[in-house]
């Protein structure tokens, strides 16, 4: 996790925002469901009835807001509105969302005279401002075209018998 990869020799920003995404979703079943006369709706599951439709109910969509992860990464639309919208890759999006990241000053940074200070401490401190690697550049998710240098499919060609 983190972003780490090749035994953790080599670091990939788009992976650490994938990593993020499922941490806070394990995060999310970790801290558990809760479960109550208001939770249960049980007036709610009556109005409805049978083979009702739940997700028409105001007070459905309000709980599943709550109550689910909704990740950015992670795309849950139907396989062809994720084909008319260009078929983008996590890695894709996660790299756009790191580019965000990069791209915006951070309001935590230290202040230039506690930097100087830590860094006269600690000799080859790696600087942690947030800035974008050199020529780099978001990823066009809206075209069709196929990612430059993506690894061919793991999947193995069967045998004709």
């Amino acid at each position: 996790m983190g972003g780490l990869l090749d035994a953790l020799m080599s670091f990939d920003f788009a992976q650490a925002t994938i990593d993020n995404e499922i941490a806070l979703m394990v995060k999310r079943v970790r801290d558990g469901f809760g479960f109550s006369r208001e939770s249960a709706a049980l007036q709610e599951i009556k109005d409805t009835g049978p083979a009702g439709m739940f997700a028409a109910n105001p007070e459905t969509l309000e709980r599943m807001h709550s109550a689910t992860f909704m990740p950015e990464l992670a795309d849950r639309k139907l396989r062809e509105q994720w084909q008319q919208e260009g078929s983008s890759t996590i890695h894709q999006r996660a790299l756009n969302k790191a580019f965000d990241i990069l791209a915006t000053t951070n309001p935590a940074a230290l202040d230039p005279a506690v930097d100087a200070r830590i860094r006269a401490e600690f000799d080859g401190l790696v600087a942690g401002d947030s800035k974008l690697p050199e020529g780099w550049r978001r990823f066009d998710v809206g075209s069709a075209a196929p990612m430059r240098g993506r690894r061919p499919s793991r999947r193995r060609a069967r045998k004709a018998s």
